[in-house]
């Protein structure tokens, strides 16, 4: 997958956020990657690999796509964590309302749990609320 392909994946504030990320990597200042970052947004990439030379082209590059799917990956990551936190929320209120003698709370928790589980296909956590449901 090329850097362009990857960048336009990124929504306007993703973009930002790319910036950002790649200002609090670079240790040193002579790190072109925001150049190169400036000049694929432009469509004059060439100009540059002018400048300091195929070799040293290729691997800027190389490093602003593995930045670019780090930077993505983790993103997904935290994302995935929100979901996954949000699931297992509603699961263990779900429970805790059928344990305290709430039963018609608890199974409306426990199917709000399920429908998220289904929609973000987490099988474990299905496994789990039907062997809750199965309980009570």
């Amino acid at each position: 997958m090329e850097v362009l392909g990857l960048l336009n994946s990124l929504n306007k504030s993703e973009k930002l956020e790319f910036r950002q990320f790649l200002e609090l990597r670079n240790r040193r200042h002579q790190v072109r990657n925001l150049d190169l970052l400036n000049q694929i947004e432009k469509g004059n990439s060439e100009q540059l690999k002018k400048e300091i030379g195929a070799n040293a082209f290729g691997v800027l590059k190389k490093r602003l796509k593995d930045a670019l799917l780090d930077f993505i990956g983790t993103r997904k990551a935290v994302q995935q964590t929100k979901e996954e936190q949000e699931l297992s929320k509603w699961i263990q209120l779900g429970k805790h309302c059928l344990d305290f003698g709430y039963p018609k709370e608890g199974l409306t928790y426990l199917l709000k749990a399920e429908g998220l589980a289904l929609e973000l296909d987490q099988f474990w956590y299905l496994n789990e609320i039907y062997h809750l449901l199965i309980e009570h």
